[in-house]
């Protein structure tokens, strides 16, 4: 084998070897996202609940909703709440879900992650 047959195959080399590192730097930065944007929803899901039945009586569904939805609010992104459920079944069960918008995998046409939290808690 002679050295001319060698030549450009480290430069193929290096420029696969980019772009792998570049796909799983993009795939590791949307999971980090997600695993953020996750620990803020259960965080925010929990306040939410635990504000609404310090604030409310237990079977006030209309105060237990207004309550935990201004309490999601501030702690979220407002454009970014997907869904609000309140249940009231001897305690209070709320359910929040958001939509993320990735920003690597979005360059391929993939939809926004769909994360849920879901907090059960006994009235005061």
């Amino acid at each position: 084998m002679q050295l001319s047959d060698q030549r450009g195959a480290a430069a193929v080399l290096t420029l696969v070897l980019a772009v792998v590192s570049i796909v799983l730097m993009g795939i590791l930065l949307d999971i980090g996202l997600m695993a953020v944007v996750r620990e803020r929803l259960d965080q925010a899901t929990e306040a939410a609940a635990r504000a609404a039945v310090q604030a409310c009586a237990p079977a006030d569904e209309a105060c237990l909703r207004a309550t935990a939805e201004q309490y999601l609010k501030a702690n979220l992104d407002p454009a970014s709440i997907d869904s609000l459920t309140v249940e009231l079944t001897g305690r209070l069960v709320l359910a929040s879900s958001v939509d993320v918008p990735l920003v690597f995998s979005s360059l391929f046409g993939s939809p926004p992650a769909h994360l849920d939290a879901k907090v059960a808690m006994a009235p005061r």
